[in-house]
């Protein structure tokens, strides 16, 4: 079995001339490997599409937010750096959104043209009414539109389909319903898609690549007039609708938003995505996995160790300063999927959660290191299974003879056998917990030891069991 090497506390016992190793077989490499402490780098929060084009990896979601929230929600956001906005044609907000963004600048003194700062990223999407070459092209044209600021602000827009169709099996969806419910105008301009679901986002993909070449094409003039098409992509598109995209498209999607559930359990997905050098967008994340807290707390746990590691090593860097923001559970994650050159756009209300998932406030957090990184990893994917992380002890029978493995109730002195023998050569992994006793016995129980799991949840303890009768 393949067995990942983590750094834990060295403990060798000797009996006789049966020896129980506990394994130290990193120390070595832990001396010479440097810990590279320093904080996210700005530039490692920007993701360069295959384009050639600049997008912040960390933004806000505001769709669906309640419309009375969106100004104060959006200036909060643009105020602690945030140039990234994800939204949809359905939220209905876009043009709420364009003078929420014209307010904040035309209030602030970052108004020179040219200036970075006045950059505004804005991610929107075409809803599967509106799937078909013609709808899609009056939809792009809407959210344009309504995204049209002043001259202060350098907007550029980036259109995926939300959908690659309405499907009736899914609840919340109601396809027919939908559609009578669409503008005369709308209706006329193409077929219904839901009667036409295998090729209908074809259409509007033919659309997008029309309408982004011609924005390629006309950069400089539509500059100022409108907003820019700066990249296209996808949203929740599955396997196959991905390789058959890949098959038709004459431009590649840039962007591919979906659920971060995808990126522990949909490794097939996530490899098309990295060959073809589209950017992956994660939504869900708090719902997905911090909110799950309950289902897994030994998981939950890692990441507040995690934070509190991450919390002091950041406070010895800035030592000349005082850290207002405590590095949180959320954080992590979000660091996390950062480092992973994911992008992430977490909605949230409270001003103390927007400040928290900020682009200054990820970008403060030192970097993880790669045992760090696995332990995290493994831990959110147990919060979104619901299924807790535990201590893999790990036993290799190095022995010339079997061994027996007998877990101690610490409270009675019972010891309850594991397995019956394990084989010279054979490597057994238990699932177990922080402080669990074991015995290991061999020779007709002639020698015996026992040993205590220290281990921290999400991580291993090896032991190694060799020696001569």
């Amino acid at each position: 079995m393949k067995l990942v090497s983590i750094p834990i506390l060295s403990a060798i016992i000797f009996t006789s001339s049966f020896v129980l190793c506990k394994s130290n077989e990193d120390a070595s490499a832990a001396k010479t490997k440097t810990q590279d402490d320093s904080p996210i780098k700005a530039a490692d929060a920007t993701n360069v599409l295959s384009n050639g084009r600049d997008i912040p990896l960390i933004g806000m979601g505001i769709g669906n937010l309640p419309s009375d929230r969106i100004d104060e929600v959006v200036s909060f956001n643009l105020q602690l750096g945030s140039r990234l906005v994800d939204t949809a044609r359905a939220s209905r907000n876009e043009s709420m959104l364009s003078k929420a963004i014209d307010k904040y600048f035309e209030g602030t003194a970052d108004k020179k043209d040219g200036s970075e700062d006045n950059v505004v990223h804005v991610v929107t999407k075409v809803w599967y009414t509106h799937l078909g070459y013609e709808r899609t092209k009056i939809a792009v044209g809407e959210s344009l539109r309504d995204l049209t600021m002043n001259q202060n602000v350098d907007t550029r827009v980036h259109i995926l389909l939300h959908w690659p169709r309405c499907d009736d099996n899914i609840a919340w969806m109601n396809c027919e319903k939908e559609e009578r419910r669409l503008p005369k105008y709308v209706q006329e301009a193409g077929p219904p898609p839901h009667l036409n679901k295998d090729t209908a986002w074809q259409d509007s993909w033919k659309a997008l690549e029309d309408l982004y070449a011609e924005d390629r094409n006309n950069r400089e003039a539509n500059m100022g007039r409108r907003p820019i098409i700066e990249s296209i992509g996808i949203s929740n598109f599955d396997w196959n609708d991905m390789v058959s995209l890949l098959d038709i498209c004459r431009i590649k999607p840039l962007i591919y938003q979906g659920n971060v559930w995808k990126v522990f359990h949909d490794p097939r997905m996530m490899n098309l995505l990295n060959e073809n050098n589209i950017l992956f967008q994660a939504y869900n994340i708090m719902n997905g996995v911090h909110h799950r807290k309950s289902s897994a707390p030994n998981a939950f746990a890692v990441l507040s160790r995690i934070a509190a590691h991450l919390s002091k090593t950041r406070q010895e860097l800035h030592d000349d300063q005082r850290l207002e923001t405590k590095v949180t559970e959320g954080m992590v994650i979000m660091a996390w999927l950062v480092q992973q050159g994911i992008s992430v756009v977490p909605r949230a209300l409270s001003n103390t959660h927007q400040v928290e998932n900020s682009p200054s406030s990820i970008i403060s957090l030192p970097r993880m290191s790669s045992e760090e990184i696995e332990t995290v990893k493994n831990a959110m994917s147990a919060l979104m299974k619901g299924e807790d992380v535990k201590v893999k002890a790990v036993f290799h029978n190095e022995f010339m003879r079997s061994i027996q493995l007998h877990w101690m109730n610490q409270v009675t002195g019972e010891e309850v056998p594991v397995t019956d023998q394990v084989l010279p050569g054979v490597t057994l992994t238990i699932d177990s917990h922080p402080g669990h006793t074991f015995v290991a016995y061999c020779s007709m129980k002639k020698l015996r030891k026992e040993y205590e799991v220290t281990a921290e949840y999400g991580n291993s303890d090896h032991f190694f069991i060799h020696g001569e009768l």
